[in-house]
């Protein structure tokens, strides 16, 4: 395992911690993993993944911690994440999910990551908000008019809230 000295932020060496303390030693706990983007003309460029998870059985998990407050939350939708004094961020289920699929991608090159039928081994994605309680979650959505947050990508199916943690 890593070390919480390795996270950048708050919410990563909370998350860091608490995974560190509840998982055994099966498995492997990488944090700010670099993933190179390489485009049609062989130049790359870097995106990093905050946490992947490896377990030798059940495969991997690409997460993203958020250390965001819901009242920052103006406005949600399956591509963009509005804040107050204009701050605009990527959906990060939409980044999980893709930075997953980079990562299948560069995986399924190389055999040593290939299951026992010859698949890519399993790997998942999830986003962490320490901070967000999934009732709060659930009330902002609500006052926005989104009735259903798998409308969005953000439920308690694709991501784990304070509660989780605690």
């Amino acid at each position: 395992k890593m070390s919480a000295d390795e996270c950048v932020t708050k919410g990563e060496r909370y998350i860091y911690n608490f995974l560190a303390k509840y998982l055994s030693d099966d498995f492997k706990i990488y944090t700010n993993v670099l993933l190179l983007n390489l485009g049609n003309d062989g130049l790359g460029s870097e995106d990093e993944v905050d946490f992947i998870i490896f377990h030798k059985r059940l495969g991997l998990l690409v997460a993203e911690v958020k250390d965001w407050q819901v009242d920052q939350i103006q406005d949600v939708d399956s591509y963009l994440i509005r804040f107050k004094f204009d701050r605009i961020k990527k959906n990060p289920n939409r980044t999980v999910y893709s930075k997953s699929i980079r990562l299948r991608n560069t995986l399924g090159q190389h055999p040593e990551f290939l299951s026992y039928d010859h698949h890519v081994m399993p790997i998942h994605g999830c986003c962490f908000f320490p901070n967000i309680r999934l009732s709060a979650w659930q009330q902002k959505l609500n006052a926005l008019y989104i009735r259903d947050a798998q409308n969005v990508g953000i439920c308690e199916r694709t991501a784990l809230f304070k509660e989780d943690f605690d």
